[in-house]
């Protein structure tokens, strides 16, 4: 079975979307198991906002993917403007992405997966924001990718 795979749905408001699965190809890498990249995209919207059905249905993409999967899936928060609330302005894209990614997860309440949340510090274009989320049996491999210094390094090239 492919490790690759694209999943086409659509909100209840119309919003069409791809959730896109690619391996990456890092050898230097000491992981165990394959790093797949999660890309979101939005190919049509009919309104500005992304609402909780969609952000629901990409959690049980990813949950089921990683049912039938033993990766550690990699997620990179773009930095595309979004529209947040007043009282988010303070937070760049990338680190809402990266708290909603984060809140998703914790709503799954489930102690079969880790989801390892990394902050790389940039001063000149802001910072970056990296989730690995992964079976629990991968724990060493997700601390291995967090000490290695990924926080302070530039988003790996997939």
């Amino acid at each position: 079975m492919s490790l690759e795979k694209v999943v086409c749905f659509e909100s209840l408001e119309g919003h069409e979307y791809i959730v896109k699965f690619d391996i990456f190809n890092i050898s230097e890498l000491d992981v165990s198991v394959p790093i797949i990249n999660i890309t979101l995209v939005l190919v049509n919207e009919k309104e500005k906002s992304c609402t909780i059905h969609a952000l629901n249905k990409l959690t049980s993409i990813v949950l089921e993917y990683l049912e039938s999967n033993n990766v550690i899936l990699y997620y990179y928060c773009d930095s595309y403007p979004i529209k947040m609330r007043i009282r988010q302005n303070e937070l760049s894209p990338q680190k809402f992405r990266s708290q909603i990614f984060k809140m998703l997860f914790q709503r799954c309440n489930s102690d079969s997966y880790i989801l390892q949340n990394i902050e790389i510090r940039d001063n000149e274009n802001g910072n970056h924001y990296i989730s690995l989320i992964s079976s629990s049996k991968n724990k060493a491999d997700l601390l291995y990718l967090k000490n290695i210094g990924l926080e302070n390094s530039k988003p790996f090239e997939s």
